[in-house]
């Protein structure tokens, strides 16, 4: 087990969290290293995969992070043939991404291992514990998405 001091004498939460998207981003990565994409490309792909279609200003909302991110990603990924774009016929000003026969072909692979990844985490969990921690972590992840954009906007 890892060593849980820390400079508050308080529970650190933030320390868990730290170390499980450290180690879950480099598993990700060497997984996918195979398909010349990294993790933050991956989280774009998965969605597309389950909104064909959906424009680039849905990905910014929903996976909380800035512009400059998702346009390098959806750059990426149109470059290694997993996207493409098309323009919006009745708003010229949206960018909407469809997926190419090249991510079509790997979805499934992309699939397991996104259960790979959720089974390492999860293992020893029961569901009620699995469903707990899922509410728990997605409160916090708002409460410090609000926090870090009032900083944005001061």
């Amino acid at each position: 087990m890892f060593n849980s001091k820390n400079l508050t004498g308080e529970i650190s939460i933030g320390k868990w969290i730290e170390i499980i998207s450290k180690h879950q981003r480099y598993y990700l990565n060497k997984n996918l290293e195979k398909y010349n994409i990294n993790n933050g490309e991956y989280k774009i792909l998965i969605h597309i995969y389950l909104e064909e279609g959906i424009c680039q200003k849905d990905l910014v909302n929903i996976l909380k992070l800035d512009k400059f991110e998702i346009a390098k990603g959806i750059k990426k990924l149109v470059k290694e043939d997993f996207i493409s774009k098309c323009f919006d016929q009745k708003d010229r000003r949206i960018t909407k991404l469809y997926l190419t026969d090249k991510s079509k072909k790997i979805k499934e692979e992309f699939i397991e291992l996104l259960k790979n990844s959720s089974n390492i985490l999860t293992k020893d969990l029961t569901k009620d514990e699995i469903i707990l921690i899922n509410n728990y972590l997605s409160k916090m992840a708002e409460n410090i998405y609000k926090e870090s954009n009032k900083l944005k906007n001061i």
